[in-house]
């Protein structure tokens, strides 16, 4: 009985083996595509921002995913998606989150509703988290000065395109 259970038992641990490596590798692979600074449970977060003009709720603007590349989004009134074959670094990708995510902790509330307004979210679909900011770029107050720059930051993103 013995010699049944070491020849059942050996190829069981080489399966094990093998399956152990491929799960291995497989994270490993995965885990690459997000950036490290982004937390395990933000792994499919998104910064997004653009244009809304009210007539109409159209939206023009862009998403940028966990591992810095960035894609085209509008709605009119369908929503289209596309490349745009874009991609940041990832220094660049995670101190512009950090500062992004301690400005929504700074100003936990930007909503000037107007004719068109520029916005700003930090999303993560799977922990329900929606970080949200609305402002009117024709004025230059307080609560808009900040999120601003950051909007600028972000169109110096896109500018790496047409260079």
């Amino acid at each position: 009985m013995k010699q049944v259970q070491t020849t059942i038992v050996k190829p069981l641990r080489k399966e094990f083996n093998q399956f152990f490596v491929i799960a291995i590798a497989i994270l490993l692979t995965g885990c690459g595509s997000v950036y490290k600074c982004v937390p395990e449970a933000d792994s499919q977060a998104m910064i997004t921002w653009g244009v809304i003009t009210a007539e109409g709720d159209n939206f023009d603007g862009y998403v940028m995913m966990a591992n810095g590349e960035i894609f085209k989004e509008n709605w009119h009134p369908d929503k289209i998606i596309e490349s745009t074959g874009l991609s940041v670094d990832e220094e660049l990708y995670c101190n512009f989150r950090n500062d992004l995510l301690a400005l929504y902790k700074k100003t936990q509330a930007t909503n000037q509703p107007a004719d068109t307004t520029h916005y700003m979210e930090y999303l993560v679909p799977e922990r329900n988290l929606r970080l949200r900011s609305r402002w009117n770029p024709k004025f230059d107050n307080v609560g808009n000065q900040e999120w601003k720059k950051m909007w600028d930051r972000l169109e110096l993103f896109l500018e790496s395109r047409n260079n």
